[in-house]
């Protein structure tokens, strides 16, 4: 990066050809700059808890590098990184991985985080945001936590279970990721109702922002906020009530 850090080897690299030095060190592997790198991909034949924590801290090494300011421009510029968890397989359910994927943001903390988990022919684990009551849960990419516009915003694990569609779901997420980074991919467009989990995800609550500073207010503030999710979430159990 700009801070001459170097990050930890990771699997995969997605970065911008076009305008790229690429430190090449052999045919199968090479350095690039921070700047250039859209995303990176840790790939998992088996995953389980042991294989998600040393996934993530790969992640967290990579998304720790600097970035140089982005000029200013009139249209969405994405300069972060995506970190990417690929398993072609999990000896543990889709379920528990969100269990110890949360505990893992709660440990590194948000902004560093694994941003997508994808397990092969089973689904895709990612973070959530709801900005506003007015507005629904969403699939979020969060690069930190703050801002006048994020107060009250709440954010949660989400378990979309794709099935074999989970694929395509990864790239989708991809290719957004790749078109706001330099506008050289077309974005595909979301329409998860065709998908097989007709576009229900499950969500655990994590956590929600406030930019109060004073310690009790912001204590009442996040127990405020945290409660109105929770009972949000208990009128729209998964799986749902029955009887």
């Amino acid at each position: 990066d700009p801070l001459d850090k170097i990050s930890k080897q990771t699997d995969v690299v997605i970065y911008d050809a076009f305008n790229c030095p690429v430190y090449r060190v052999s045919e199968d592997a090479a350095i690039f700059p921070s700047d250039n790198v859209a995303a990176v991909v840790e790939v998992k034949a088996r995953l389980n808890k042991e294989k998600l924590r040393e996934a993530f801290e790969n992640i967290v090494a990579a998304k720790s590098l600097a970035k140089t300011k982005p000029p200013d421009l009139p249209m969405l510029i994405q300069t972060q990184t995506l970190g990417c968890l690929f398993a072609f397989e999990s000896s543990i359910t889709l379920d528990k991985v969100s269990e110890h994927y949360a505990e893992l943001i709660r440990e590194f903390g948000i902004g560093q985080h694994i941003d997508i988990i994808v397990v092969l022919d089973r689904g895709l684990i990612t973070l959530s945001g709801k900005i506003s009551d007015d507005l629904g849960w969403n699939v979020a990419i969060v690069e930190a936590m703050g801002g006048p516009h994020a107060e009250g915003s709440h954010i949660a694990v989400a378990v979309n279970e794709l099935g074999a569609d989970s694929l395509d779901g990864f790239l989708r997420l991809l290719l957004a990721q790749l078109t706001y980074f330099r506008g050289l991919v077309d974005h595909p467009g979301f329409n998860w109702q065709k998908t097989e989990s007709k576009g229900q995800i499950k969500l655990t609550y994590l956590t929600s922002i406030t930019m109060e500073q004073d310690p009790e207010l912001k204590r009442k503030k996040l127990q405020e906020y945290a409660e109105t999710v929770r009972e949000e979430f208990s009128k729209n159990p998964i799986p749902p009530n029955v009887g």
